[in-house]
Formats: C-alpha cells, structure tokens, sequence
C-alpha cells in the first residue's frame, strides 16, 4: 500500500506541473489572441490545429497511443478557443 500511495503522490505532483503548463499556455493564448483580435482574425485556426496535431503524433513517444493523445489535445484546443472568445467579449464596468 505505500508504493501505490507513494505513485499517488507523484501523479499528484505531475498533476500540479500540468496545471503550472496549462497556466503558461493560457498566457501565451491570451497574447496570441490580442493578435488575432487587432488584425481581426478568427480564433480558430484549423490547419494550426491540423499541423500541431500532425507533429504531437510524430513527437508521441508516451504510453498514451495516437487517438488517445490527439483525444487530449483536442480537448487543450477546444478550452483555447473558449478562453479566446471569452477573452474577447467586452467587459462590463
């Protein structure tokens, strides 16, 4: 029982690393997205999403196989288009 504790204690710390990525990510979303908005671009971007998902697959070198890797990548791309149109939208004062 402490090796299985102990492994979820390490997963719990990988969790809080993804989250610190995540963070950056939004950030870095946020800047691209001031871009896009001054040069009156859609957020959405499909062949950017096409060639990322293209080199994630080539680069994938984990456990996860291909569907399942593309499946959590999507899901990083789908949150990225809300937070760019809710970063959008005017704020109300």
């Amino acid at each position: 029982m402490q090796a299985l504790e102990a492994i979820r204690q390490q997963i719990d710390k990988l969790d809080l690393e993804l989250l610190e990525v995540l963070r950056k990510r939004a950030i870095e979303i946020d800047k691209l997205n001031q871009i896009k908005q001054a040069a009156k671009q859609q957020a959405y971007d499909a062949k950017r999403e096409h060639d990322i998902l293209n080199r994630i697959q080539s680069d994938n070198k984990s456990l996860y196989n291909t569907a399942e890797i593309c499946s959590i990548y999507k899901s990083i791309f789908k949150a990225s288009i809300i937070l760019q149109h809710r970063l959008r939208q005017p704020t109300e004062d």
